[in-house]
């Protein structure tokens, strides 16, 4: 038979799945044979029928938080083999990535803003040694949980900065910008909330003093 061809994972690498459909096309009713290396050697993985490999594919059990490289050889059923096919990889990833810090303002942390219609903040520190950063969730807070009771939860790709806009921030709260990272596998941070600022629209108090005349 001919070699299997179009060799793909459900789900697509990198994922957190320890057990992932090996999926492609085989010479009609042979048995597939899948294995944990470039080489098709050793005993193979697992197996199934051509049918199967194609949908809803062939499931591997793969090691976790590595790199495993996929082949495949088909079996007709007169035990012929076929050569092995184009190998994969599949990156397993089910650790989360590493927090940084987040600063409310546009650049170096602030505690006091006075405009109540947005809220500005910036973030770094954030990294994913597994499978790299996909990308930032946002919200605001009002408590530093990190509940998204004043913005909810926002996707916001991979810029490390926000200007918020169309708030209705009250004077005299402290408000919390929050960040979390999702890497590409789909494993999630933990919130990260700011240390706060303080909305104050309220002007100074002007005392004048007078001297009384002798």
């Amino acid at each position: 038979p001919t070699a299997p061809a179009g060799i793909a994972t459900s789900p697509m690498s990198p994922a957190n799945n320890l057990s992932p459909a090996v999926t492609g096309t085989a010479e009609a009713g042979s048995t597939v044979k899948v294995y944990t290396n470039g080489t098709c050697a050793a005993t193979e993985a697992a197996s199934g029928t051509a049918a199967s490999f194609g949908t809803p594919g062939i499931n591997v059990t793969v090691p976790a938080n590595v790199v495993t490289t996929l082949s495949a050889k088909a079996v007709d059923s007169a035990g012929n083999f076929s050569s092995c096919s184009t190998s994969i990889t599949y990156n397993h990833d089910n650790t989360p990535p590493s927090t940084g810090s987040v600063n409310d303002g546009v650049a170096a942390d602030i505690a006091y803003q006075n405009v109540t219609a947005t809220m500005n903040s910036n973030w770094s520190g954030f990294s994913d040694s597994g499978s790299g950063l996909y990308g930032y969730d946002y919200n605001l807070s009002a408590t530093p949980s990190c509940a998204g009771d004043v913005v909810p939860i926002t996707g916001i790709g991979l810029v490390t900065s926000r200007n918020q806009t169309a708030l209705s921030l009250l004077n005299g709260t402290i408000y919390y910008n929050c960040v979390r990272v999702v890497d590409n596998a789909n494993n999630a941070s933990s919130w990260v909330a700011s240390n706060g600022v303080t909305v104050d629209t309220t002007p100074p108090i002007v005392t004048v003093l007078s001297t009384a005349a002798n």
